[in-house]
């Protein structure tokens, strides 16, 4: 099975929502766009809650991992691989969207699993226009 993992977003609304509504930006709404269109089952990667199915109910919250040292973004990886072995299934694709510092400490994590980041090096703007193309 392929599934998806969409990095979570800055720009959020107000309130408590489901995550797959929760994020606001443009680049979290492409990508759930896309995502949610090739992958069987889609999962959210927040900074503050680790791994999240996209109908769980969170508020909104302050959190980034471009805020945290590299130590506490290692012990978040770590967190949030043992989240993604519960509830992905074993022998899963894991396609990761998201930027390097979501992915960086998670493959150390995960070693059994085969990991894609479809993604990877891209910045902003061309991570944007690749989801505009492939859509």
């Amino acid at each position: 099975m392929k599934i998806a993992i969409i990095g979570c977003a800055k720009q959020k609304l107000w309130g408590r929502h489901r995550a797959k509504d929760l994020y606001s930006s443009v680049l979290f709404r492409l990508g759930w766009r896309y995502a949610s269109r090739h992958f069987p089952e889609v999962f959210i990667l927040s900074a503050k809650h680790g791994l999240v199915g996209p109908d769980r109910f969170i508020r909104s919250y302050d959190s980034t991992l471009k805020d945290m040292t590299r130590a506490t973004r290692r012990a978040w990886a770590k967190k949030a691989a043992a989240q993604i072995e519960r509830q992905t299934p074993k022998g899963s694709e894991l396609y990761f969207f998201c930027g390097h510092a979501y992915i960086e400490f998670l493959p150390e994590f995960l070693p059994k699993r085969k990991i894609y980041t479809p993604l990877s090096g891209l910045g902003l703007g061309r991570r944007l226009q690749w989801y505009k193309k492939n859509l």
